[in-house]
C-alpha cells in the first residue's frame, strides 16, 4: 500500500492535532536515549550520553530569539542518512515494529506545533549538516525545505557554510550527536513559551519531563535549562518519577499481577514539606499540592495514562485505597508479553486487541493480594487518620454533642399558637409567609438561642449546654469475673463518669462472631482483633451515647428524682440497651465487609447463615 504526498501531510496533520503541545519534547528526549543507545551497542558500551532541553544558541545569538531545542550526543547522521530518514514520513533508521519507539511519532508531534518549521543539525565523524521541515501552506504539504546553495537546489546543506557554526549545537555536543530545533510559528516566534493553559509555567519543561519518565535509562543524563534566572539558565537534572517516588516514600513494595507488575509506595507525609521546597520546580506535584496520591502505567520506562490528586481518588479506591489515598502511588508495569502496546501517537496505551487496559482485573487482583504493610495504612486512616478506640470514641461523643445541643423544636402550627415541648420556650410566630410560599400563613419560628429542658431549679439547675459541655466520659473493659458483671453489659459510675464494659457479655460477643462469619473460617483467627476491635467501637460507642443522652436530658429534671436517674443508667438498664440493636449488627457487619485488610478474606459464595443474612 502506498500514499500520495498529499494523504501523508493530511495524516501528518490530523494526527498533530490529538497529541499535546508537551508530546514533541518526549519523541524528542525519546529519540536521543536511543541514539546513544545505538552509539555504546555499536561504538563504546561505557559512553556517557546526555540529552538536553534548552535554548538554541544560534538563534539566541544571530537574531537575539529563543527558540527551544533538544540536543543529545548519540551517533547522529550523515548526509545521506539525513535525506533518507528526514523527508520521509516512516523511515527513520531504526527498526520499525510495534514495540520500537515510532519514526513517526517526532515527526507528527513537532511538524504540526511548528508551522515555521524544524530544524534538525546532525554530527558524524566531526561533519554536521542542517536539513528543516515545515509545512508549506501553498501545496497543503509537509517536506524539506530547499534553497540555493553553489548554484544547485540543497535540502541539506553543510554546517560548514553557515556563519558562526559554532553555535549550531550545544558546546557539549562534539563529533556526533544531533540538535532538533523548534522554530514556533513564525519567526520571531519565541517557541520556549509553555501552552497558555499550563499553571506553572516556570516549571513547565521539567515537570513535563518527570511526568513523562519513570526511569532514565542508565548511564543517560537528561536536563532542562530553559528558565531564565537572572539572566542565566536554570538547569534541573530529570531523573524521572520512580526516583522521587523512593525520595518520598515511608515503605514500599510491588504485587505481581497476572501480566503486570504493580508497584506501591506510602508517602512519609513528614517529608512533604521539606520535598516540596527542593523539588517544587522539578516536579509538578509540589506545586502548591498537597494530595500527592497518584496511578500510572509504566510502558518502556515511561508514564501513561497518569492522573495525580483528585484524579486518582477514584482509581485508587478501585485498587481498595478506600482511605489515606492522598498519600499512596501506584504504577502498573505491564510485563513485555502482556500484549499491551502504545498507539502511533504515543498518547495511551491499548490490549493487544484494541481494547481498553483491564483497569477492573489489575484492580481486582491488588486488592486480593494487597500486602499487609499497605492494609494496615488504608485501615488505620479510615476513621480520619486513626483506628485508636478512644480516639474514635472521642469523636463520636463530639458529633453527638452537637447533636443534642443543635436539636430544637419541631415546629407545629394550632389556632396560630405554635407547640411547646420539654419545657422548650419563647417560640416566634412570623406573621408573613415563609420564602416560595406566598399564603401569607403564620408559621412557626423557633428561637435562635439553643433549647432549654425543664431542669430542676435552684443551686442544682443547669442548662443543656452546660450538662453538655462538661461531660467527659471515660471507660475501661473489664472482663465478667473481676468486675462482677455476670450477664451484665457495663456499669456505669454517674460521680467519675466512668464506665466499666463487660467484654465477656454474649451480646457483645454475639457482635463479634457476627463479623466473624463473613469471613472464611480458616482465615478467621487471622483478622480475630480486627473484627473485635470493630465491634467494640460500635458497641462503646452506643453505649456512651446511651448514658450521655440520659444525662444531657433527664439528670436533675423536675420531674425525674436521683433515685430514679441512677435507675435509669443502672446495670440493668444498660444491659436493656445493649439488647436487640439490629442497627449495630448491620454496621458491624458493614464494617467488616469493608475492611480493606479484612474484604479479601470474606466468604465469597454469598451463603450466609439465615441470621445473619
Amino acid at each position: 500500500m502506498s500514499a500520495s504526498p498529499v494523504g501523508l501531510s493530511f495524516t501528518v496533520h490530523k494526527l498533530g492535532s490529538e497529541v499535546t503541545p508537551e508530546k514533541q519534547y518526549r519523541e524528542l528526549t525519546k529519540n536521543g536515549f536511543e541514539a546513544i543507545e545505538a552509539y555504546r551497542r555499536i561504538v563504546d558500551p561505557s559512553f556517557g550520553g546526555r540529552v538536553d532541553i534548552g535554548i538554541d544558541p544560534y538563534y539566541l545569538e544571530t537574531a537575539g530569539i529563543r527558540k527551544v531545542a533538544v540536543g543529545d550526543n548519540g551517533g547522529g547522521m550523515d548526509r545521506d542518512e539525513m535525506l533518507r530518514f528526514m523527508n520521509k514520513f516512516s523511515e527513520t533508521g531504526k527498526t520499525q515494529g510495534v514495540d520500537s519507539n515510532f519514526g513517526v511519532g517526532a515527526k507528527i508531534s513537532t511538524l504540526y506545533h511548528n508551522r515555521e518549521g524544524v530544524e534538525i543539525r546532525s554530527w558524524k565523524d566531526g561533519r554536521g549538516h542542517v536539513m528543516r521541515l515545515k509545512f508549506d501552506p501553498v501545496h497543503n504539504l509537509y517536506g524539506a525545505v530547499y534553497q540555493e546553495v553553489n548554484g544547485a537546489n540543497e535540502c541539506c546543506i553543510p554546517a560548514e557554510l553557515f556563519e558562526r557554526a559554532d553555535l549550531l549545537k550545544f558546546p557539549w555536543i562534539l563529533d556526533h550527536g544531533t540538535m532538533v530545533v523548534l522554530l514556533g510559528q513564525s519567526a520571531n516566534d519565541d517557541s520556549s513559551i509553555p501552552p497558555e493553559a499550563v499553571s506553572h509555567k516556570a516549571y513547565y519543561f521539567p515537570h513535563s519531563m518527570n511526568k513523562t519518565y519513570y526511569r532514565i535509562p542508565v548511564g543517560v543524563e537528561l536536563r532542562t535549562s530553559i528558565e531564565q534566572n537572572l539572566g542565566k539558565p536554570n538547569t534541573r537534572i530529570i531523573r524521572g518519577g520512580e526516583h522521587m517516588l523512593s525520595q518520598y516514600a515511608a515503605t514500599s513494595g510491588t504485587v505481581e499481577l497476572i501480566d503486570a507488575t504493580a508497584h506501591w509506595y506510602i508517602l512519609d507525609d513528614a517529608k512533604s514539606e521539606d520535598l516540596s521546597s527542593k523539588l517544587r520546580g522539578y516536579y509538578h506535584i509540589f506545586s502548591g499540592k498537597k494530595y500527592h496520591g497518584q496511578v500510572a502505567v509504566i510502558y518502556q520506562d515511561e508514564m501513561y495514562h497518569y492522573a495525580w490528586g483528585n484524579r486518582a481518588i477514584p482509581l485508587l479506591q478501585s485498587f481498595g485505597i478506600v482511605a489515606g489515598y492522598n498519600r499512596v502511588a501506584i504504577s502498573i508495569e505491564p510485563r513485555n508479553d502482556s500484549g499491551i502496546r502504545a498507539d502511533m501517537t504515543r498518547t495511551s496505551l491499548k490490549c493487544a486487541d484494541g481494547t481498553p487496559l483491564p483497569w477492573d482485573r489489575w484492580a481486582d487482583e491488588f486488592y486480593a493480594n494487597m500486602p499487609a504493610e499497605l492494609a494496615e495504612f488504608v485501615e488505620s486512616q479510615q476513621h480520619d487518620g486513626s483506628a485508636d478506640e478512644r480516639k474514635y470514641v472521642q469523636k463520636e461523643i463530639e458529633k453527638f454533642k452537637d447533636i443534642l445541643s443543635s436539636r430544637a423544636l419541631r415546629p407545629s402550627s394550632e389556632n396560630g399558637k405554635s407547640a411547646q415541648e420539654d419545657g422548650v420556650q419563647n417560640a416566634v410566630v412570623n406573621e408573613r409567609g415563609g420564602r416560595g410560599g406566598g399564603s401569607g400563613v403564620p408559621r412557626t419560628v423557633l428561637p435562635k438561642a439553643r433549647a432549654q429542658f425543664n431542669l430542676k431549679p435552684g443551686a442544682g439547675s443547669r442548662s443543656l449546654d452546660e450538662v453538655i459541655a462538661t461531660f467527659d466520659i471515660d471507660w475501661k473493659w473489664v472482663s465478667s469475673e473481676d468486675a462482677s458483671l455476670n450477664d451484665r453489659a457495663a456499669r456505669f459510675n454517674v460521680s467519675r463518669q466512668f464506665l466499666e464494659v463487660n467484654q465477656d457479655f454474649d451480646i457483645f460477643r454475639s457482635l463479634v462472631d457476627s463479623g466473624f462469619v463473613l469471613i472464611e473460617p480458616e482465615k478467621r483467627e487471622l483478622h480475630h482483633s480486627r473484627v473485635e476491635e470493630i465491634a467494640k467501637r460500635l458497641y462503646i460507642v452506643h453505649l456512651v451515647f446511651a448514658v450521655m443522652e440520659a444525662m444531657a436530658r433527664f439528670r436533675n429534671r423536675e420531674a425525674w428524682s436521683p433515685e430514679d436517674f441512677t435507675r435509669l443508667v443502672s446495670e440493668e438498664a444498660l444491659t436493656t440497651a445493649a439488647l436487640g440493636n439490629p442497627h449495630i449488627l448491620n454496621e458491624v457487619r458493614r464494617e467488616v465487609r469493608t475492611n480493606v485488610a479484612i474484604k479479601r478474606d470474606l466468604i465469597r459464595n454469598g451463603e450466609q447463615p439465615d441470621d445473619f443474612a
